[in-house]
C-alpha cells in the first residue's frame, strides 16, 4: 500500500515542482531584461525598482550599497546596479539559508568600467586590452598604434571589470570555447561612447579587446577628419556622380578606417541619399541612415542582409569590413549592379589593396572596374600627430574608365 501512496504522490508533487520551478525562472527572466533597462545614473529609480521585485538593500556609506541576497548568480548583474545608480555595490549571501550571518561575497570595483572608460577617454586611446590570468590582471590602452605600460590589478578585480564590460555588451562570461563578439554605448559626462566587444578565453588566460569609437576621437564628420585638401576637394565634387561603384577605404587595424566609413555616409546622406549599413557588429549608433547588424546566431547572416538591403532601394551601401571571400564577391557584385559601396578592407599600404583583394577572389578587371576610389589611411611612425596620415588614389575618371570583362559571379543572396 505504501508504494502506491508513494508513487500517486509523487505523480502529484513532480508537475507541481515544474510548474513552480518554470514560474521562478520567467520572473528571475524578467527581473534581469529589467535591470538591463534601468536608466543610467538614476538611483532613485533603481532603488524603486529593487523594491517593487521585494530586494533587500541598504546604503552603508558614501556611493556604497549592500545588496542582500541567498543566491550568488546575482553577482552578474551588479555592474548594471553600478551603472543605474553611480555607486558600488557589495553582493551578500548567507551562510546557510536558516543561518542568520550574511558575508559580503564580493566587492565589486567601485566604478570602475566608468573609470577604464574616462582614462581612454582622455588618452584619446583607441582600444582597452583587459588579460586575465589565475594570478593577476593587466589593463592596457592602445595610444596612436603604441600600447601603453599596463596596470597591474587582482584576479578578483581584472575577473570584475571584465564580467563588467561583458554585462555592458550583453554577452555571457560562461563561454570556454567560442568567442564572443558585442557592442555597448555607454554615456559619459554627457557624451556618449561606444564600444566594441571582443571576448576569447582558453583554460588558462581570458582576454578582451575593447574599440573605443566616439568623436572625442574621430568625429563623425568629414571636415573633422584632417583630409588632405585635394581629397576633400575630390569627394565633394565627384561624390554626386558615384551612383554606383565602390569607395574602398583601407589601413590597418585602429586607424579610423570606420570613422571614416561613418564620414561619408553622413556626407552622402547631406545630399538626401538614402544610406543603409551592414555591420558585424556595429560599433557605433548613427541616426542619419539605416543600420542592419549581422546575427549568426539568429539565422541573419550577410547573404541575408544583403538581399533585404536590395529591396529596401538604398542609394549608398556601407559595409563595416571585408574579411572574407563570400562579403568581397558580395560587395562587388553589389558596386556592379547599380548601387554605390563604401567599405573598408585591411591593408598595409595602398598599393597592395588591390592583391588583398585578389587574395579574397576578386580579379583585377573587377577590380578597376568596380572601385572608383582608394583611401588608405595610417598613424605616422612617429605617432605625435592627433590623427592619422590619408594617401589616396583614383581608378580611373568616370568618363575616361577603361572596361574590362569581369567574370564576377553572381552570390547567393
Amino acid at each position: 500500500m505504501k508504494p502506491i501512496i508513494n508513487r500517486i504522490l509523487h505523480a502529484m508533487v513532480v508537475p507541481i515542482l515544474k510548474v513552480t520551478h518554470m514560474s521562478d525562472a520567467i520572473k528571475t527572466r524578467r527581473i534581469i531584461h529589467a535591470l538591463k533597462k534601468l536608466p543610467p545614473h538614476n538611483p532613485s529609480a533603481a532603488f524603486d525598482f529593487l523594491r517593487s521585485c521585494r530586494f533587500s538593500f541598504q546604503e552603508i556609506g558614501e556611493k556604497r550599497c549592500c545588496l542582500y541576497t541567498t543566491e550568488a548568480r546575482w553577482l552578474a548583474y551588479v555592474p548594471l546596479l553600478e551603472q543605474a545608480t553611480d555607486q558600488s555595490w557589495t553582493l551578500c549571501l548567507k551562510n546557510s539559508p536558516e543561518a542568520n550571518v550574511w558575508e559580503a561575497t564580493s566587492f565589486s570595483p567601485n566604478l570602475n568600467v566608468e573609470r577604464i572608460i574616462r582614462q581612454a577617454w582622455e588618452l584619446h586611446a583607441s582600444d582597452i586590452f583587459i588579460d586575465v590570468t589565475p594570478t593577476q590582471a593587466t589593463v592596457r590602452f592602445r595610444i596612436h598604434r603604441t600600447l601603453s605600460d599596463p596596470q597591474y590589478q587582482s584576479h578578483g578585480q581584472g575577473q570584475a571589470l571584465l564580467n563588467s564590460f561583458l554585462i555592458l555588451g550583453s554577452l555571457t562570461f560562461d563561454e570556454t570555447i567560442r568567442n564572443q563578439e558585442g557592442h555597448f554605448r555607454y554615456s559619459l559626462d554627457g557624451k556618449t561612447i561606444f564600444g566594441r566587444l571582443s571576448h576569447m578565453q582558453d583554460f588558462y588566460q581570458k582576454t578582451l579587446a575593447i574599440r573605443i569609437l566616439s568623436e572625442n576621437i574621430f568625429p563623425f564628420h568629414i571636415d573633422s577628419l584632417q583630409l588632405p585638401k585635394k581629397l576633400l576637394t575630390l569627394l565633394r565634387s565627384k561624390h554626386t556622380q558615384w551612383r554606383s561603384g565602390m569607395i574602398l577605404i583601407s589601413g590597418p587595424t585602429g586607424s579610423g578606417k570606420t570613422t571614416t566609413l561613418y564620414a561619408l555616409g553622413k556626407l552622402f546622406h547631406q545630399q538626401g541619399k538614402k544610406i543603409i549599413s551592414i555591420e558585424d557588429p556595429i560599433e557605433a549608433e548613427i541616426h542619419d541612415f539605416v543600420q542592419s547588424e549581422i546575427n549568426a546566431k539568429r539565422g541573419h547572416t550577410f547573404e541575408e542582409a544583403l538581399l533585404g538591403t536590395f529591396r529596401q532601394d538604398p542609394d549608398v551601401i556601407l559595409i563595416g569590413e571585408i574579411r572574407s571571400p563570400e562579403t568581397a564577391k558580395a560587395a562587388f557584385f553589389a558596386s556592379l549592379s547599380g548601387n554605390l559601396i563604401i567599405t573598408t578592407i585591411h591593408a598595409n599600404d595602398l598599393q597592395l589593396v588591390p592583391f588583398r583583394c585578389q587574395e579574397l577572389g576578386i580579379h583585377f578587371g573587377e577590380f578597376s572596374n568596380g572601385v572608383h576610389l582608394q583611401i588608405h589611411q595610417q598613424w605616422d611612425e612617429k605617432g605625435s600627430s592627433m590623427a592619422p596620415t590619408f594617401s589616396w588614389q583614383l581608378t580611373a575618371d568616370l568618363d575616361k574608365r577603361k572596361k574590362v570583362p569581369s567574370p564576377i559571379q553572381q552570390p547567393n543572396v
